[in-house]
């Protein structure tokens, strides 16, 4: 997705040069400071849900079958 959007991955590496800094490891309280960082993730997390979902409920109707 970065790779399709490169605006959209400059703006996720200067809020975290911005937050963290260049030689610091982020932390939760960092995390919590990057607004567009969190929209990012759940954005990501929203577009893959359904296959999430898909893979889930292979995985139940596979382990339901008994071995062979």
């Amino acid at each position: 997705m970065m790779a399709e959007h490169p605006d959209v991955a400059a703006r996720l590496r200067q809020e975290v040069l911005d937050t963290v800094g260049p030689t610091d490891r982020p932390s939760y309280e960092h995390i919590k400071e990057m607004k567009f960082m969190r929209a990012f993730l759940n954005g990501l997390s929203i577009h893959f849900w359904p296959f999430q979902q898909f893979l889930t409920t292979t995985l139940e109707v596979l382990r339901l079958y008994p071995p062979v």
